[in-house]
């Protein structure tokens, strides 16, 4: 598709594949802070989603929802719900340029939410639970943090090495 920016707000109360595959996608306003299932999926253009004039800091992003997007910078600080695969292959580096630790405060962390990123410092504020393959092929990763105990997924079976975070 060849849409570049939509004009006024969207509302994605019940948008699952919204603009999914809408490749030239750069900009968008939406009503609210939930992302829904593969709403932006290979949104390979988008840059910047924008809520009441700011960058949106989502609570929740379903599964594929910013997956393959040029998201590169986007605070996390308030997501309590991350889907597998949410950001998986996306441009996400940071939450604004200049700065390089991104705070997650979900309790779960699903499977490859966050794989093939450009992640280079993390910070899981509220992690109780992580899937495997978390930051699976994020080859820029140099620092992770975890405020809480965790538990890994019960069917990693190296829930310190690839199985958990990838091979980084």
């Amino acid at each position: 598709a060849s849409l570049a920016a939509i004009n006024g707000v969207v509302d994605l109360i019940n948008g699952d594949n919204a603009f999914a595959e809408c490749t030239s996608l750069k900009t968008i306003n939406i009503n609210g802070t939930v992302i829904p299932y593969k709403a932006f999926y290979k949104c390979s253009a988008l840059e910047n989603i924008y809520n009441g004039g700011k960058q949106v800091v989502p609570t929740k992003v379903k599964e594929s929802g910013l997956e393959l997007t040029g998201i590169k910078y986007m605070d996390l600080s308030a997501l309590t719900e991350i889907g597998k695969y949410a950001f998986k292959s996306s441009a996400l580096c940071a939450p604004e340029e200049g700065e390089d630790v991104i705070t997650i405060a979900g309790k779960l962390i699903a499977e490859e939410a966050f794989a093939s990123t450009k992640i280079v410092m993390v910070k899981f504020t509220e992690a109780e639970k992580l899937e495997n393959n978390i930051l699976s092929g994020v080859e820029s990763l140099k620092h992770l943090k975890f405020s809480k105990v965790f538990t890994v997924d019960e069917t990693a079976t190296d829930a310190y090495g690839a199985e958990m975070f990838g091979k980084y």
